[in-house]
């Protein structure tokens, strides 16, 4: 099947949302809502998914190009985020992958063997292994991220308490030249 545009002047639907995106110089915490899509789009209410996907594709090729992205907000529109959510929204992603990752192995693992021939058994136990080798692989990093987290945080803690007694605050930001000038504690 061949491609083919809906708008007239051949833009892809993706195209059309980031056209709309940049000429709104949409900034973080912006939102575009359902209904601004419906109309750039030229697509009606009960169309949502269609919307959605040109919204999601297009927040893809933002990513790539800005470095920003569109969240959805329920039963609104997209949102851009700031710069300080993607962190969150990458660790959603994460987990949601994850998921999938379990769901798929387990789709795989509990199927009926006695109807597959011969190739498909060995093909379905081969993605069977590779599908647990990859989620094991997510819930590594994801328990590594985690202990760095609670270090960070006890880290964090200490510090409040050297604070609190010593009476000394931290600057907001430390530049090197400032680090490097801090004398060695004796030992």
């Amino acid at each position: 099947m061949a491609f083919t545009t809906r708008s007239p002047d051949g833009r892809s639907e993706r195209r059309i949302v980031l056209d709309l995106i940049r000429d709104r110089n949409m900034q973080p915490g912006d939102l575009l809502t359902y209904e601004d899509l419906c109309e750039a789009l030229n697509r009606g209410p009960e169309e949502r998914h269609a919307v959605s996907q040109a919204a999601r594709d297009a927040s893809d090729r933002l990513l790539v190009e800005d470095g920003r992205v569109l969240v959805a907000e329920a039963r609104r529109g997209y949102r851009m985020a700031k710069a300080s959510e993607h962190l969150q929204i990458a660790d959603s992603r994460r987990r949601r992958a994850g998921r999938q990752l379990k769901r798929g192995g387990d789709v795989v693992e509990h199927v009926r063997l006695d109807e597959l021939t011969e190739q498909e058994r060995v093909t379905t136990t081969k993605m069977v292994v590779a599908l647990r080798q990859m989620a094991a692989v997510v819930d590594h990093v994801r328990r590594r991220q985690e202990a760095q987290d609670a270090a960070i945080e006890e880290v964090r803690r200490r510090l409040r308490v050297v604070e609190r007694r010593t009476g000394v605050r931290r600057p907001e930001t430390i530049d090197v030249e400032t680090l490097e000038s801090v004398p060695e504690p004796a030992p």
